[in-house]
């Protein structure tokens, strides 16, 4: 119970911001502690898994207050590693939570070993076999989350630390585009949708990088298109399919698309994640004006942005209000 609780805790800290942010995560941290001060009394398994659990909790924690004990739990995490018996595909998974602590770690620090320790968990989880006998639709769903998840880390891998050997980029970015690939022959819109819909997105990020145009206006095209409004939440980073030549139905459904998503942030009373949609929006707005030379879309792009200084700017989230200052110093 107290493990559900400590999850309950850090999707309620996913939604707030500022001091009652911190409150949750304070939360977070402490009914955690409290299960694993009592090892005693849980297997070696169940120890295992809280300690996973715990570890995928780093993402929200910008300050070095609780590093070590992250770092801690980590070591403990690696050393059972190929010592407790766990469905394969859970396995992957771990694999997944130490490969994103470690790509944390590196965004956050810049020390290249540690995203070559992401990189040696998500070589991992890219080596898993997607075609082994898994019964059971949770897990394979899983599997098939995690497997994108590590193509993501490659695309990113390429982006943060290939620049410079474009032999090497491409080549990793390549590697991406099958792992994608595979995924795809594997997981079809109507059994695995949010999978399918993701994996177009990811493939069609890579290929942009690749400036591969035609295959990445096919996957956009592919994704943009699906109606399912419980996809709209998958949408993040879409505007960079914005520099491709869209026609007119391909932007007024993209930009509708992106007003869906506002309302369900809406809804979910995400402040931040409406914040960074909205951002999104105006970035599309932007890039439309400066492709189509519209005035029409500059004008939807400053009305927008104003709204984002009077409501937002200055109260959640720094590194927004960095990309904004930056995309209206640019289009003044």
């Amino acid at each position: 119970v107290k493990r559900q609780l400590g999850k309950c805790y850090l999707l309620q800290a996913d939604k707030e911001y500022g001091e009652q942010r911190e409150v949750y995560l304070d939360k977070t941290i402490s009914v955690y502690k409290d299960i694993l001060s009592k090892e005693d009394k849980l297997s070696e398994k169940q120890i295992f898994e809280i300690q996973c659990d715990f570890v995928n909790t780093y993402y929200y924690y910008e300050d070095e207050e609780y590093l070590d004990f992250f770092q801690e739990i980590v070591k403990k995490i690696e050393n059972k590693l190929g010592k407790i018996d766990i469905f394969l595909p859970a396995l992957c998974d771990k694999y997944v939570i130490l490969g994103r602590f470690y790509f944390i770690r590196f965004i956050r620090e810049n020390n290249y070993e540690d995203i070559e320790k992401a990189k040696e968990y998500y070589t991992y989880v890219s080596d898993f076999k997607i075609d082994m006998e898994i019964k059971d639709r949770t897990y394979k769903e899983l599997l098939l989350a995690d497997k994108l998840q590590a193509a993501d880390f490659f695309r990113a891998y390429a982006i943060n630390v290939l620049q410079d050997s474009d032999e090497e980029y491409r080549a990793v970015l390549t590697k991406a585009v099958l792992m994608v690939k595979e995924l795809v022959s594997f997981c079809s819109y109507e059994k695995f949708s949010e999978v399918y819909f993701q994996s177009m997105q990811e493939l069609g990020h890579c290929y942009l990088l690749l400036y591969d145009y035609e295959n990445a206006y096919d996957c956009f095209k592919k994704f943009i298109y699906m109606d399912d409004v419980s996809l709209d939440r998958w949408l993040d980073d879409t505007y960079r399919f914005v520099q491709l030549e869209l026609n007119q139905e391909d932007i007024n459904i993209l930009i509708t698309r992106y007003q869906n998503l506002i309302d369900y942030y809406n809804r979910k009373s995400n402040i931040i994640k409406v914040y960074r949609t909205k951002l999104e929006l105006v970035i599309c707005y932007y890039c439309l004006y400066e492709k189509q030379n519209d005035n029409g879309y500059y004008d939807k792009a400053k009305e927008l942005s104003n709204e984002l200084y009077d409501k937002y700017y200055g109260y959640y989230d720094m590194e927004l209000d960095c990309i904004l200052d930056n995309y209206n110093k640019e289009y003044r």
